[in-house]
């Protein structure tokens, strides 16, 4: 769905001249994502977004040849959020923690991460990323492998500790687990009327089907 690695912090040494590409690519980033915002999609030119960022419309296209290419970097900057909040579920699962809350937890942040996106710009993005060539989208898909990565992380931590069965791979469980994200994203962005807040929700039941599986269970316990 989405996928993406945040620009890095300054490495040691870096140069002047990659520094100021960083700093310029993020200036026209910001200034494309306000404009597309509040005018939208549609009725922001490239020739306004160069306007904004003060740089010029041919130093524009060197780092967006693509008004697409741009949209996606929009989104990829807005979703760093996702990958924050995925983080801190990481870093902060704790023994006591079991492996569905822990999951539960993830999905959570990342519902409240997506409150700071603009759906718009996000629906736009899922509607054209399929038609565009691989290298206008490689933000995005990388963001995808990044969230699945937390995932299993999250799996493979309580395969450790002996409360997720160590019979399926944490990478295949993980792709699962964010399937079930993507879906409801998805489902969310294309239903009128549709709450961010029942997402949550909706995600919950998703992850309690993944957990107790469809086949029937015998005994006295059984659904």
């Amino acid at each position: 769905m989405f996928s993406f690695v945040p620009d890095a912090p300054p490495a040691e040494g870096e140069g002047r001249r990659a520094r100021k590409k960083r700093e310029t690519r993020e200036a026209i980033v910001q200034a494309a994502r306000r404009l597309m915002v509040t005018n939208g999609f549609d009725a922001t030119t490239m020739e306004a977004v160069a306007d904004a960022a003060d740089v010029s419309v041919g130093s524009l296209y060197n780092y967006f040849p693509t008004k697409h290419g741009l949209l996606f970097g929009v989104v990829a900057y807005e979703c760093r959020a996702l990958l924050d909040a995925g983080q801190a579920v990481v870093d902060a699962d704790e023994p006591s923690t079991g492996p569905r809350d822990a999951i539960e937890n993830m999905m959570r942040g990342w519902v409240d991460a997506l409150r700071t996106c603009d759906a718009a710009l996000l629906r736009r993005s899922l509607a054209v990323g399929f038609l565009e060539p691989f290298d206008q989208i490689a933000e995005l898909v990388s963001l995808d492998r990044t969230m699945i990565e937390q995932l299993a992380a999250i799996v493979a931590r309580h395969q450790s500790r002996g409360t997720l069965t160590r019979a399926v791979e944490a990478e295949q469980a993980a792709i699962v687990l964010y399937g079930t994200f993507c879906v409801a994203v998805m489902l969310w962005l294309s239903t009128p009327g549709f709450p961010i807040e029942d997402l949550a929700t909706a995600l919950e039941q998703q992850v309690k089907v993944v957990f107790r599986g469809l086949l029937p269970r015998r005994g006295r316990n059984a659904p």
